[in-house]
């Protein structure tokens, strides 16, 4: 250890690390891959048996048993550190962690294919909050591969996040045959799960129709969806489908029937839906702006703004600030508007 502390430092009572991190990764890249593997072992079962709290030190022991091939460790930690990614809303970094696991879950017969087909779908889910649209189409995809042709709510369920991704890059033609072929799957199914799902795609519909600017298809869209999440018992269907209405009353130049947003809103906080308060708070400060009230609109939407960068959709948050930066130039404050414009390119 002597000959070696040059290069050490402390950290804490029981660890030391490199001064320097070129250092670090010179020495490290030399190593033998036995060698490299052994040394990962014995650092995470070190720190295995060290750790007051396995949760927090979850990646860092994910990330040792990995680099050793031990896939049990490394797909019960790789979960633990995802989960704690997500609630963090750290998005890229539960999206590595997942990887990790479904790489161990793959040499690890007695996974279930259920287990795996929901670590896929998480996967998806935090991909496409991180902006990798493509990575969360291709875990939609494996995780339908697994799910057996008979499961039709739980196959629909995953068109409908394929078709989501979709719509965000804006293959609307391509997004909304998705969601046909998942209607059609539910069509006529009595359950409570069926039911909801329908209701769910409805409401997307309308999204898409929205996105395309088509008011009067969305008003139909939507009026369909409103009755078919009440009779499910589906809220955040609800509330898509509520806010769509009002965009289309808004477009077709009926403000006045636009009163449905604050309960969408309402539903959305009730339910702990963090993207879809921040969604319903821009829809919001859009119609706040039409109806000329410009200090509730830049309220709403810098609201909006930051909570989908809380949750990580900084896509989203790009869009919040370019419509806020709308209304600054409006209201002459041009300097403001630039910066929140060159964020929003960024």
């Amino acid at each position: 250890r002597e000959r070696v502390m040059a290069f050490l430092e402390p950290e804490g009572r029981e660890r030391l690390r490199f001064r320097n991190a070129l250092v670090r990764d010179v020495t490290y890249e030399g190593l033998a891959y036995r060698l490299r593997a052994r040394l990962h072992r014995e650092a995470g079962e070190v720190l295995e048996a060290l750790s007051t709290d396995p949760a927090a030190d979850s990646d860092t022991l994910s990330m040792h048993f990995w680099q050793a091939s031990d896939h049990p460790r490394t797909w019960r930690y790789a979960l633990m550190a995802a989960e704690r990614a997500e609630r963090a809303y750290a998005n890229a970094d539960a999206a590595v962690q997942f990887e990790r696991a479904l790489d161990a879950a793959r040499r690890l017969p007695d996974v279930r294919i259920e287990d795996r087909v929901d670590t896929l779908i998480r996967l998806g889910d935090v991909r496409e909050l991180a902006g990798e649209f493509e990575g969360s189409l291709e875990a939609y995809r494996r995780a339908f591969a697994l799910v057996p042709p008979d499961d039709v709510v739980r196959r629909a369920e995953l068109i409908l996040r394929r078709a989501r991704a979709k719509e965000r890059v804006s293959r609307f033609s391509d997004a909304l045959r998705d969601v046909g072929r998942a209607r059609r799957l539910v069509a006529g199914g009595s359950d409570d799960a069926a039911r909801k799902v329908a209701a769910q795609l409805a409401a997307f519909a309308a999204v898409i129709r929205v996105a395309q600017e088509r008011p009067r298809d969305v008003l139909r869209v939507a009026s369909e969806a409103v009755e078919l999440a009440r009779e499910a018992d589906e809220p955040e269907a609800l509330g898509r489908a509520l806010m769509m209405l009002d965009w289309a009353h808004i477009e077709l130049g009926q403000p006045e029937q636009a009163v449905n947003n604050r309960q969408a809103l309402e539903i959305f906080e009730s339910i702990g839906a963090l993207s879809r308060v921040a969604s319903a708070k821009g829809t919001l400060g859009y119609t706040s702006y039409f109806e000329g009230r410009w200090t509730d609109a830049v309220r709403l939407l810098d609201e909006a703004k930051n909570d989908f960068l809380r949750i990580g959709d900084r896509m989203s948050a790009a869009f919040a600030s370019s419509n806020l930066a709308d209304i600054l130039i409006s209201q002459g404050r041009y300097e403001e508007a630039a910066d929140l414009l060159h964020d929003a390119i960024r």
